[in-house]
């Protein structure tokens, strides 16, 4: 029991301690902020903060007083505006509005009624205080049945009508000056149909409201009721120009029969079939360890090798690791753990493909100036598998839209990045000048290799005469395709150059007609024709890149043709 007391006693003791020293620390702190050299200093800190409260206070003051004057100017625009009586029924309290002995249905439309009140009244003493007592409220005297049954519809009773019927409510409702006549007419009982413009619009059709005879179908159909005066009268040869549809336009492509044609179709049909079996493995359940252990181990891999400054050590290394990797040899990946794909595991080995391309395609178009090292590391594997090169340039091909001179796969393109984002649109022909800048200097590589290649077989094709090749083949198109033409040759001129010049110079010689003609054409017919696929801001995209691209292929072609005329 004594142990008790005196642990509690001991508690309050060390608490009361603790107080005291914060309190002492607390004091000692503020009164070195008022002694002599630090007291000016927050005087001038007080001061300054309740010159930036009045401030403060007074701006708030202002705002509320300029919101208050606005809102009172509002209040009485808003009271004096003219309007318009477009129901002459109270329908607040219920009571019935009556038109006046010997007043007819037609007096409404003689005169426009307006008011402008200055305080708020109440129906009856606006009805009483209009220029002309039109209109008498009766409480007590309730309307003749005679007269409700005067206002109100009768059912037709003609076979042909079918559906419901709409019924009109007993209210006057607004006339506007359009539909005022001279001399208005009473709605005959017998003509077939009595259509009330005011009536709200539905999806029901509107029947006769007043005949009792039945009508013939033939006089129904021949004239249909119309809006007459409302609508306004649209000439036949008008209406006619409105539907025509502009004539379709045959848009300039490739020749099937064309040897760049061709190339481009075995190299998307065998796109087609790699990556009919990527998917396949992407979804295959059973192999989700393995896929998430490649596709890290290869990005860290790459992105770790793959720099501005890489030496030859660094090339050398990510050669031997993909190479091992796709001919199934144990490679270290991520975390130094293992990895070996089987012999039999085609779709591993085809997705380890497709990654590494991809993560290669992605590097240029982020980083070009990575152009050397990639153009080392992927050439090196050109000349070890033919099956990886075929991928890459598959991919190249599936990826590159404007290889194709098809403008309705550009359309198609400048859509599906619009959908995405319109943003990423001013990067697509940057991204597509990497891919191109990339493929030209895989090909000088494996020319300046001395590779044995077959040019015959498409599969085997490559080096400059591959550039070559896609080269004349947009010279010969009847008509260049927007983009595409100016962009390809622009490009080969530009990174080809030195090696046309060397050893291929009378080919220059022999198309600068064909490219000085070229400058200048009109890409109007073909922009104007593209649009009409393309989603708003498409066309604004394509005349500027189509003046841009005109512009370097422009100064290009100037640059080549001195470069002729010196050597």
């Amino acid at each position: 029991m004594f142990v008790g007391k005196h642990l509690v006693s001991t508690m309050k003791e060390s608490n009361k301690t603790q107080w005291q020293d914060d309190l002492r620390e607390w004091y000692h702190l503020k009164s070195r902020e008022y002694t002599s050299a630090n007291y000016p200093k927050v005087l001038d800190r007080a001061k300054r903060r309740n010159e930036i409260e009045e401030r403060l206070d007074k701006l708030e003051t202002r705002r509320q007083l300029e919101h208050n004057q606005l809102f009172a100017k509002f209040e009485d625009l808003r009271i004096k505006a003219p309007r318009k009586i477009e129901l002459l029924k109270d329908g607040s309290n219920g009571q019935t509005l009556q038109f006046s002995e010997g007043e007819k249905r037609s007096s409404l439309t003689d005169s426009k009624l307006e008011f402008k009140p200055t305080s708020p009244i109440q129906p009856e003493q606006f009805l009483h205080s209009t220029a002309r007592p039109l209109i008498t409220v009766s409480k007590n005297e309730p309307i003749p049945s005679q007269e409700i049954q005067n206002l109100a519809p009768t059912q037709p009773q003609s076979l042909f009508v079918t559906g419901p019927i709409i019924q009109q409510p007993n209210i006057i409702s607004s006339i506007t000056p359009a539909q005022i006549q001279p001399k208005p007419q009473e709605p005959v009982k017998n003509s077939g149909f009595f259509f009330n413009p005011s009536l709200p619009a539905t999806s029901a059709p509107i029947f006769p409201t007043t005949s009792t005879a039945p009508q013939e179908t033939s006089k129904l159909q021949e004239k249909p009721p119309s809006f007459n005066s409302l609508t306004p009268k649209v000439e036949s040869s008008n209406h006619d120009v409105l539907k025509r549809k502009s004539p379709l336009v045959a848009l300039p492509k490739l020749s099937p029969e064309s040897k760049l044609q061709k190339w481009l179709n075995f190299y998307l049909d065998f796109y087609s079939k790699f990556n009919r079996t990527v998917e396949i493995f992407e979804h295959d359940v059973s192999q989700k360890d393995l896929r998430i252990l490649l596709k890290r181990s290869i990005s860290e891999k790459i992105d770790v090798l793959t720099k501005r400054k890489a030496n030859n050590n660094d090339i050398a290394n990510v050669v031997v690791f993909i190479d091992d990797l796709l001919r199934n040899q144990p490679v270290l990946g991520i975390e130094k753990e293992q990895i070996q794909i089987s012999p039999g595991n085609q779709p591993a080995l085809r997705y380890a493909a497709a990654t590494i391309c991809d993560k290669y395609l992605t590097l240029i178009k982020w980083d070009i100036e990575l152009l050397d090292v990639i153009t080392m590391v992927i050439s090196t594997m050109f000349f070890k598998s033919k099956e990886f090169r075929l991928t890459f340039i598959s991919k190249i091909v599936h990826s590159m839209v404007l290889l194709h001179f098809n403008l309705d796969k550009i359309a198609e393109k400048i859509n599906s990045i619009m959908e995405k984002s319109p943003e990423m649109l001013a990067n697509w022909l940057p991204s597509e000048s990497a891919t191109f800048l990339l493929f030209c200097r895989l090909q000088i590589v494996l020319t300046s290799s001395k590779v044995p290649i077959n040019n015959e077989a498409l599969s085997d094709i490559g080096g400059i005469q591959l550039v070559i090749m896609i080269f004349e083949e947009a010279l010969k198109l009847d008509t260049p395709i927007l983009l595409s033409s100016a962009f390809i040759l622009t490009k080969i001129l530009k990174n080809c150059s030195s090696h046309f010049l060397k050893h291929h110079k009378e080919l220059l010689q022999k198309h600068m007609n064909n490219l000085e003609k070229l400058n200048t054409v009109d890409f109007g017919s073909q922009i104007s024709e593209v649009s009409k696929k393309l989603k708003n801001g498409g066309e604004n995209f394509l005349k500027t890149s189509t003046g841009m691209l005109k512009v370097q292929f422009g100064e290009t072609l100037k640059k080549i043709r001195e470069q002729i005329e010196k050597s």
